[in-house]
């Protein structure tokens, strides 16, 4: 009878320590000044200041800083306000650099599904002046305004 309960015990310990997240997998910010300046900027990039985010997500991604489990996230972040800005050229470079850096991962698709949205809002027309190449907006929607999936329904982007 004592071995059962002892085994009954230990079963039930088991599945406790089964049921809650080990500690290590939790995000961990070694830099509180980075996770404040983290969270001001997210909030922004929720407010749709992306200008400002787009700022904010370069020199945080740039400055090292250990972001946790947010650092792709926020690289993520980075190239969509980058993709809102609509400077194309950057935008497209750092599209693909983002799902390469990723493979395998969540973020890789994410990051593919951004660069596919990005391909559909690029202008088509291209024209050169001297070495550099600009693209021609006249006959493309701005990222801002409302896109048509293949579905027919309305999603904003």
């Amino acid at each position: 009878m004592r071995r059962i309960e002892t085994t009954l015990w230990w079963g039930l310990l088991a599945l406790t320590l089964l049921a809650f997240r080990p500690l290590s997998r939790l995000p961990v910010f070694a830099d509180p000044v980075a996770k404040a300046r983290l969270d001001e900027v997210d909030r922004q990039f929720e407010q749709r200041s992306y200008s400002e985010a787009l700022d904010g997500y370069r020199k945080l991604l740039e400055s090292g800083a250990d972001l946790g489990d947010r650092r792709p996230e926020s690289g993520y972040r980075y190239a969509v306000a980058l993709g809102k800005t609509e400077s194309w050229d950057r935008t497209l470079r750092e599209a693909e650099a983002f799902h390469k850096r990723h493979p395998g991962t969540i973020w890789e698709a994410r990051g593919q599904y951004w660069l596919g949205r990005l391909l559909m809002a690029v202008p088509t027309r291209d024209s050169r002046l001297g070495s550099a190449s600009t693209r021609a907006t006249t006959s493309q929607r701005p990222m801002a305004q409302i896109s048509r999936s293949r579905s027919g329904s309305r999603t904003r982007t």
